[in-house]
């Protein structure tokens, strides 16, 4: 039988027993935590999380600008792997902690930023204007009109001047008083870059092309440099330096100009923008699509994860029609034979030119007349001499002048000096060794110093070189072209410059006010924008134009009465007479005569309208490619003027310009010969000469060879025909027979004797100034039998005494250079840094 009293007494003991109690009190409570925590997390957690306020910033990779090269392969424009260290205005330092204030906070993190800068041995380049000086006096670097509106973003008083403005900044951004003052000073800059950048989403760059150690110590510390990040980034480099600038042209921070105009393509004011040449013309395939990370950050500025990221994609590699082996000969030819004039001449006048040539280097601040007025006796004894003999006899105060004009003033006054022998030519060659333009130590030693003779060495030797001469002729411009193709081969300038030294990266100041004071203009595209009269590189126009309208046949014969009247005064005359002569002869011999009277005749054999000679001849400059553009992918000379007409020597283009208010018989007769009003560039003239040599079919000039896309894919340009000029073939075999004849024994025998190959070709002379030198230029066509190449060559002022047929013995060496002839070595590379 169950005992059920003694089964509940056990059962009450057991829940009574205090164990039992605890137990199910313990129960209890967990069951109740547990429930709470379900409700708080899972119920009402979106309610009860704590929030970290983070942000989202776009980060934006540069992509690796596409390269230049030549025809051949050979690196033009490269991009050279760097570590850049840039900062992003856009994120907020924390404030909100502790006793730290803005101010604190920036600057604590800037100061960890220059010491490990300072570490490593690497420099800060604040890629942000700072318009106040480094050393005291304070002064601003910049215009008034700058001045305000720098001061206007920092928030400075407008009446605050230089030092006063300094202080202001130091107050504002509370910039420790134990820094050292350069400490204080690139603190400074960098609190300024951020703050005028507080609303840019802009990277601000803060160092360039840092070291593997730098990289290190950087990242080490990220978490205490919110806002500084390293980014791969590229440096460009022009390998062949000043021998291709004019075509190739560099890179430059964006302007505001382009920048509005490229607004639609993401550029910003940070980006690079092509300058001048290939990187200009192809900026946008050059560039690239740059990359987008967008990355999460929290308030501290550290990052949190990545969200997003797009690559950034390479630029389109391009390659040109250009050989830049040959370029760089062409180069040598030309200024070789500006060499050669100016050690004739020095030879003939010795120490009367000897003064010249320095006068006008001092003229053309290729002496540094300002650091003759700096130099101190202990260190530049002869400068300091000069320096004195100034002081003593000039009254020219820097006081009283800006820069530039106590310069020019002391320029002025020193060559004077040199002129009259006040100042004598060992001085001055002893002030450019102070200088360091030459270096005397590699000059032949003598028993006694002869100025003409240490001259004649210095200029062998390449230290003092024509274009810093600067007595004419200084200056040449040559192109060589592919008749077949269009392409351009060679396009050379006399002087130029070398784009590296106005890189960004590398901005050499003092080079960039030295091409811009340079008279002989180093920075003017001659080949492509100089405008120069032909000479009698044009006659073939003429003899074409007459031949095809009926005027004259290849056999005709004029006989040359030495001054051609018809036309009226001025008169053209010829040297002398050539006799009974027809168009074979009248081009070998250059008969100005000749030309002269069948340009009359055009005019006259149908309608007796002299305006009818000028027309036809106007219808085949056009034809063989004068007054439109040549093709070229850069920049050239214009190609219209006013009314749209066609920029050749008409009766329109004269009269829209204002030259003339109407066409005059004597006009015809002298564009006939290649002077007047007509003015051409060396590429449209050598586009002439190409067109002469296929017989009449005009080709688009062009630059490029072909263009590697980034995706993989190449574009091939193809030769494109522009114009098909009927020509018979008895008439373009008599220019052809006329171009030969003029080396074989005409007047280009002299230039071209002995030279094994045969060629068609032509020079020139044209008088554009009686106070200078006539121009001196060459073009044709070679080899005569199978035409390979055109060429032109131009020297302004070119027809000296001293040398005569410069364009001539130009041409020479190039063809030398094209044909493997001869030595074609370029000579050593003295002095080419910034002169």
């Amino acid at each position: 039988m169950i005992d059920y009293k003694e089964i509940f007494s056990n059962i009450l003991r057991f829940i009574t027993n205090r164990l039992f109690v605890l137990t199910v009190l313990l129960g209890l409570t967990f069951i109740y935590l547990v429930s709470t925590l379900f409700e708080l997390q899972i119920v009402q957690g979106t309610y009860h999380v704590p929030v970290v306020p983070t942000s989202q910033r776009i980060i934006f990779d540069n992509a690796p600008r596409g390269e230049i090269f030549d025809v051949n392969g050979r690196p033009l424009a490269i991009n050279i792997p760097i570590f850049t260290v840039s900062m992003d205005p856009s994120i907020i330092f924390d404030v909100s902690s502790g006793s730290q204030n803005s101010n604190e906070a920036l600057n604590t993190a800037f100061l960890l930023f220059m010491s490990i800068m300072e570490n490593n041995g690497q420099e800060i380049n604040i890629d942000s204007e700072f318009l106040i000086s480094t050393t005291t006096p304070r002064t601003f670097s910049a215009s008034l009109p700058t001045q305000r509106r720098w001061k206007n973003d920092l928030g400075i008083d407008e009446e605050f001047n230089a030092a006063e403005s300094y202080e202001a900044l130091l107050a504002r951004f509370e910039i420790p008083q134990n820094l050292t003052r350069d400490e204080q000073f690139i603190l400074v800059q960098l609190r300024t870059a951020l703050q005028l950048q507080r609303w840019n989403v802009n990277q601000v760059r803060l160092a360039l092309d840092i070291d593997h150690a730098t990289v290190a110590a950087l990242e080490e510390h990220g978490t205490r440099l919110a806002g500084i990040r390293i980014m791969p980034d590229w440096l460009r480099y022009y390998p062949e330096g000043r021998y291709m600038t004019n075509i190739v042209g560099y890179l430059r921070p964006i302007n505001a100009a382009d920048l509005a105009s490229n607004a639609q393509y993401g550029y910003t004011a940070a980006d690079l923008f092509g300058a001048t040449g290939i990187e200009r013309a192809f900026e946008h395939q050059l560039r690239g699509t740059r990359g987008e990370t967008i990355i999460e950050i929290d308030n501290m500025g550290r990052r949190v994860g990545v969200i997003n990221q797009s690559p950034p994609v390479a630029g389109d590699d391009i390659f040109l029609t250009i050989d830049s082996v040959l370029q760089r000969q062409v180069y040598y030819a030309i200024e070789d034979q500006l060499v050669t004039v100016l050690l004739n001449r020095l030879r003939s006048q010795q120490t009367i030119f000897a003064r010249e040539i320095l006068a006008s280097t001092i003229r053309s601040n290729n002496i540094n007349s300002l650091l003759i007025m700096d130099a101190e006796q202990t260190y530049y004894p002869i400068s300091f001499a000069v320096q004195t003999f100034i002081n003593s006899n000039s009254d020219i105060d820097p006081d009283d002048l800006t820069t530039t004009a106590y310069r020019t003033a002391l320029n002025n006054f020193i060559s004077e000096n040199i002129l009259n022998g006040r100042i004598n030519l060992g001085q001055i060659i002893g002030v450019m060794e102070e200088q360091d333009i030459i270096d005397m130590v590699q000059i032949a030693a003598s028993p006694q110093f002869n100025p003409v003779g240490a001259l004649i060495e210095i200029i062998e030797a390449r230290m003092l070189t024509p274009q810093m001469v600067n007595i004419d002729p200084a200056t040449g411009s040559a192109v060589i072209t592919d008749i077949h193709t269009g392409a351009l081969i060679a396009a050379v300038n006399y002087p130029t410059f070398n784009g590296n030294h106005l890189l960004p990266h590398s901005f050499d100041l003092a080079y960039f006010h030295q091409i811009n004071n340079d008279p002989s203009r180093p920075q003017y595209e001659r080949a492509f924008r100089e405008m120069q009269a032909p000479g009698s590189t044009f006659k073939m126009i003429t003899g074409l134009a007459a031949m095809s309208q009926g005027v004259i046949s290849p056999s005709s014969t004029i006989f040359d009465n030495v001054v051609f009247r018809d036309a009226g005064v001025p008169y053209v005359h010829c040297m002398g007479s050539h006799g009974l002569i027809n168009i074979v002869d009248a081009i070998a011999v250059s008969c100005n005569y000749f030309f002269n009277r069948v340009a009359w005749n055009l005019g006259n054999h149908r309608t007796g309208q002299t305006l009818e000679g000028i027309a036809t001849l106007n219808y085949y400059m056009m034809a063989l490619g004068l007054g439109s553009p040549t093709g070229i992918e850069i920049s050239e000379a214009p190609t219209t003027v006013a009314g749209g007409f066609p920029n050749i020597a008409s009766p329109e283009a004269v009269v829209a310009t204002g030259r003339s208010s109407t066409w005059r018989d004597g006009y015809t007769t002298h564009v006939s010969i290649g002077q007047g009003f007509n003015a051409y560039t060396a590429t449209s003239m050598a586009k002439v000469m190409a067109t002469l040599a296929t017989g009449g079919t005009r080709l688009e000039m062009t630059l490029i060879s072909r263009i590697n896309h980034s995706d993989g894919t190449v574009t091939l340009l193809e030769p494109y025909i522009e114009y098909e000029l009927e020509i018979q073939p008895e008439h373009i075999n008599a220019i052809h027979q006329g171009m030969l004849a003029t080396q074989t024994r005409g007047t280009a025998r002299g230039v071209f004797a002995g030279f094994p190959i045969q060629i068609g070709v032509k020079s020139g002379t044209a008088e554009v100034d009686t106070a200078r030198l006539s121009h001196s230029s060459y073009g044709g066509f070679a080899p005569f039998d199978n035409p390979q190449i055109a060429f032109y060559i131009m020297m302004p002022h070119g027809d000296s005494p001293f040398l005569r047929s410069l364009a001539g013995h130009v041409n020479r060496g190039i063809l030398e250079a094209y044909f493997g002839i001869g030595n074609t070595q370029a000579p050593p590379q003295s002095n080419l840094g910034i002169h």
